[in-house]
């Protein structure tokens, strides 16, 4: 079973953040990209991914530009881990990316929850990895006419654990 990671890409577009700035329609654009990772000769190569089976490993790339001349603070930049998809532990590039169970609450990785034992105890636990829906990073600031990427891998379900 093939998933089409062209249909991702879109829809991560379509839902893609973009902030604006006062008296411009479109101050920072994104753009995702897709590659798959695979080892030729033991060395990791990036290829563009147009479809993955279960088991690849997929980096997505967010790519912000600002498209003013000025600098735009505050900036945040998301990204969505589609069903189907597992975040690789410690690949979110740069550091310190906060995660996400729904897109509104994000926290520090890894994320937990709490937990009523069989006694009536609460207990934390560590969540799923595969239970992560969004990534959110602090960006500062992006000074005019230039980019910043924000990049994570994961890697496509198993067809055993995507029922």
């Amino acid at each position: 079973m093939k998933r089409f990671i062209g249909l991702f890409v879109l829809g991560v577009l379509l839902n893609a953040p973009v902030a604006y700035a006062k008296g411009v329609d479109e101050a920072v654009t994104v753009r995702m990209e897709a590659y798959q990772i695979v080892l030729k000769n033991k060395v990791e190569k990036r290829v563009i991914a147009k479809e993955a089976k279960p088991g690849d490993l997929l980096e997505y790339v967010a790519i912000y530009h600002n498209n003013t001349d000025h600098a735009i603070s505050n900036l945040k930049g998301t990204m969505p881990i589609p069903e189907g998809m597992i975040l690789i532990v410690d690949s979110p590039r740069p550091r310190h990316a906060l995660a996400s169970l729904d897109g509104k609450r994000f926290a520090s990785m890894p994320l937990k929850r709490r937990v009523k034992q069989a006694d009536g105890s609460l207990k934390e636990v560590l969540v799923p990895l595969s239970q992560y829906r969004f990534l959110r990073w602090d960006m500062g600031v992006l000074q005019g006419q230039k980019s910043k990427n924000i990049s994570a891998r994961m890697q496509v379900t198993p067809l055993a654990q995507s029922a």
